[in-house]
């Protein structure tokens, strides 16, 4: 096995259900809380700001510390939990 095929296979479910994600009709009709890396080289926060067009479902867009892989880095996980915490909540139903 190649070292290319070691480092992808355990990524290969993420990444067919990202192909499922683009056989929606766009723009997407879903909820879409933008979210981007302060310092991501690879995707800059005005290039993620740059779907909104493309998504009835926008939410806005929160920039958390970090760069590209920011949703792993320690300290940046609780504050990406809390708001996504914070999207789900407004989006239920009041009793």
């Amino acid at each position: 096995m190649t070292a290319w095929l070691r480092q992808w296979t355990p990524r290969l479910p993420d990444t067919r259900a990202d192909t499922r994600v683009l056989r929606l009709p766009l723009p997407a009709r879903i909820p879409v809380p933008a979210l981007s890396g302060h310092s991501d080289r690879l995707h800059p926060p005005h290039t993620v700001a740059a779907w909104q067009p493309f998504a009835e479902g926008w939410e806005g867009m929160r920039v958390l510390p970090g760069g590209h892989f920011f949703p792993w880095q320690d300290e940046t996980a609780p504050r990406l939990v809390a708001s996504l915490a914070q999207t789900a909540v407004s989006r239920a139903p009041s009793a």
